[in-house]
């Protein structure tokens, strides 16, 4: 194993491109459970890897990692020592814990804030390196969510938006209408307040599958017999509008028939194998480059009328 892993890491290396610049990032910190020399070495080529193309931020946290581990609950929710710990590295947005046995590699990927275990898998360890690609490609799809979510708002709005309020009551319809200012594809993302919840991709949507706009080409959204209405939790959501001059061909959708609107494909649940879609990593690059545009909008409880 010590050849395998040695060979792994410095392919990885050899192969890695310096040129991704993909704003925002998450700050990891990372632990690994096992002493042993291939242990550290796997430790070594994670954090290397994640930083070389651009996949993370690592920090490098000072803490004393419990003996007994984090415990997590059947849904992920971790224990109330594991939320405890946690605070310890409050420098860092997620927690690499890699464990590795004679037989078996294990990474977990936790998110520091909630205490939510978000990822989970484990392999023999003759498929150590399938196992890593798995988790890469687990990360690209979150870094796609941070992108859609934080890439910071445009100096100048490549669209316009009509008719929409600062304030809803759960269960009011929410249309408004949107004017391209360019020719661009345009892409129309509901990011609701609470993080842990995915973006929902409100345009292009079923019935409203073009989305290159010409200058001055206004379109309603969403268009009549379908339904946009605020939900709780309450608090405040946002509609961000992202104009490209190129069309987001790796962005992969999913929906139930009948659905109104797509969810953007979901990192993978815990325990379950990350599907690995090459062009994710280069999208997550091109949303934090391309122009934006947000709205924000407070959900208000039934029976409080809103003062706009």
């Amino acid at each position: 194993m010590k050849i395998f892993l040695l060979c792994l890491f410095l392919c990885f290396a050899i192969h890695s491109d310096d040129s991704f610049n993909r704003q925002p990032l998450y700050r990891i910190a990372f632990h690994s459970s096992g002493d042993s020399a291939e242990s550290q070495i796997l430790m070594q080529h994670l954090r290397s890897q994640i930083t070389s193309t651009k996949r993370g931020n690592p920090v490098f946290s000072s803490f004393n990692f419990p003996k007994e581990g984090l415990v997590f609950h059947e849904k992920g929710e971790g224990d109330e020592n594991t939320k405890k710990w946690l605070t310890n590295i409050s420098d860092a947005d997620k927690f690499v814990w890699l464990q590795t046995s004679k037989t078996e590699t294990q990474i977990k990927f936790i998110d520091v804030l909630t205490g939510r275990l978000e990822y989970k898998n484990s392999l023999p360890e003759s498929l150590t390196k399938t196992l890593l690609t798995d988790f890469y490609s687990y990360l690209d799809k979150r870094n796609v969510f941070l992108a859609l979510s934080e890439t910071k708002s445009s100096p100048a709005n490549p669209v316009k938006f009509t008719s929409l309020k600062s304030k809803y009551v759960a269960g009011e319809s929410i249309h408004f209408q949107l004017e391209s200012l360019e020719d661009n594809y345009v892409y129309v993302v509901l990011v609701p307040e609470k993080k842990t919840d995915e973006p929902i991709l409100i345009f292009p949507n079923p019935a409203q599958t073009a989305n290159y706009l010409k200058k001055g080409q206004k379109v309603m959204i969403p268009e009549n017999g379908q339904a946009l209405k605020a939900a709780p939790p309450y608090g405040k959501d946002k509609i961000r509008v992202f104009a490209s001059k190129e069309e987001w061909t790796d962005l992969q959708l999913r929906g139930k028939k009948g659905d109104s609107f797509y969810k953007l494909l979901p990192p993978a649940l815990t325990g379950a194998k990350s599907s690995s879609f090459p062009g994710l990593e280069k999208l997550s690059k091109t949303i934090a480059q391309t122009n934006v545009f947000e709205w924000e909008y407070e959900i208000l409880p039934e029976g409080k009328t809103p003062s706009n």
